[in-house]
């Protein structure tokens, strides 16, 4: 397995090397990468955050959040047909 010092290494080296018009394309890339990281990160705290709810209230959660959002798209709808 390589270390992550030599990959590091080995990535700086080919970045040297690059033509600059390579450059912007690598900086666009890498920054759509750390985004990418971030949004899955945020998404995944959330993991496990209702596991200490009970049956009934998650139940009742579920409900409301539902129906808010059938209410919420008939406001949508309605404002459209304005």
């Amino acid at each position: 397995m390589i270390s992550e010092t030599k990959i590091r290494n080995q990535i700086l080296r080919i970045i040297e090397r690059m033509p600059g018009e390579q450059l912007s394309k690598l900086d666009m890339y890498l920054k759509k990468l750390a985004l990418e990281k971030t949004k899955k990160d945020r998404i995944l705290s959330y993991a496990g955050a209702w596991k200490d709810m009970g049956d009934n209230i998650f139940r009742g959660f579920t409900e409301e959040l539902i129906a808010r959002r059938q209410e919420n798209k008939r406001r949508s709808d309605e404002k459209s047909a304005d």
